[in-house]
């Protein structure tokens, strides 16, 4: 019912999990909110894909992941 009222998305695949969304945008598992242009210019970003952007997207992504599970693990 909260993924259809549209405030988790913890129910769409395990990597949404402490995601949620609120009028103003999406709110990360750290709490950042993310509004429509800050994720559509992630998305460029990405979608740029030269070989150091991959592996500096890579290591944040393994990185944030990790500091995240950490963050699970101490509640």
């Amino acid at each position: 019912m909260r993924l259809h009222s549209g405030r988790e998305l913890n129910g769409v695949d395990d990597q949404w999990e402490g995601w949620e969304m609120t009028k103003d945008g999406i709110v990360t598992p750290a709490g950042q909110l993310l509004n429509a242009d800050q994720i559509i210019t992630g998305a460029y970003l990405v979608s740029l894909n030269c070989e150091e952007d991959r592996l500096a997207k890579r290591d944040v992504l393994k990185f944030s992941r990790l500091i995240q599970g950490r963050k699970k693990n101490r509640h």
